[in-house]
């Protein structure tokens, strides 16, 4: 099923305005957009906007969420679990801050406010941060894209994200009728190493392959790559590997 822009902030609580901004800086994609310009989401878009809802109630920053629901190998489940436990941990620590409250009230003098539990909440949540640091941080890649993102404002991700959309739909034009070694394969191959090397981190012809296996091992990527094409996903893989040798 999809939905128009409207009908998903419906079902979500997020504004129109911060779904076109999450589309700018490539947090929440549409699946399509029409001719007259109009944004389409599909159910597995709708549960990552509740994910990102559950998130920022749990005061991430946007740069934490992007890191947590879209870094490689990120596993949208898990974090769905681990967000439920932040939450029930938050929930402790306001029924505790409210029955301190309650007793102020009733006129108790000997109240235990070191015990409130929001210590807790405040260590998961930095442990689940640190955890996705941890996994993905030691990157050299992920460090400099990170670095990068940080400088650009939403003009900067239009454009990015636009480049990078025409050139997989590029690529699936080419899916079925051209080798994935051929000169124009070749030709878009390079096209999107330059794209990360000028946007994200320096990409030469190893990490180009290291991509390759990254798309492969992913199905997540498999999935985004195949909507702009029917077997884009693997055209581009083997692409990469021709290309890189």
């Amino acid at each position: 099923m999809l939905y128009w822009i409207g009908q998903l902030a419906d079902k979500t609580g997020l504004t129109v305005r911060a779904l076109h901004h999450y589309d700018r800086i490539g947090l929440l994609r549409p699946v399509q957009v029409t001719e007259a310009g109009y944004r389409l989401y599909d159910e597995e878009a709708l549960l990552l906007a509740r994910q990102i809802v559950l998130l920022k109630e749990l005061d991430f920053s946007l740069f934490d969420i992007r890191t947590i629901l879209h870094a490689p190998g990120a596993d949208r489940e898990e974090a769905l679990r681990r967000q439920i436990d932040l939450l029930k941990l938050r929930r402790a620590g306001i029924e505790r801050i409210i029955a301190l409250a309650e007793g102020i009230l009733k006129g108790e003098e000997q109240m235990d406010w070191q015990n409130r539990k929001d210590g807790e909440y405040r260590a998961a949540k930095d442990g689940y941060r640190a955890e996705a640091e941890a996994r993905w941080g030691h990157m050299e890649e992920f460090q400099e894209s990170r670095r990068r993102e940080k400088a650009y404002g939403p003009a900067e991700w239009k454009t990015i994200q636009g480049e990078m959309e025409d050139i997989f739909r590029a690529f699936a034009s080419l899916a079925g009728r051209e080798d994935p070694a051929s000169d124009a394969a070749a030709a878009l191959t390079e096209r999107w190493r330059g794209h990360v090397d000028r946007c994200f981190y320096p990409c030469d012809r190893k990490r180009l392959a290291g991509l390759a296996d990254l798309y492969e091992a992913d199905d997540r990527f498999a999935a985004y790559l195949d909507r702009f094409g029917e077997g884009n996903a693997r055209f581009i893989i083997a692409a990469f590997r021709a290309y890189a040798g």
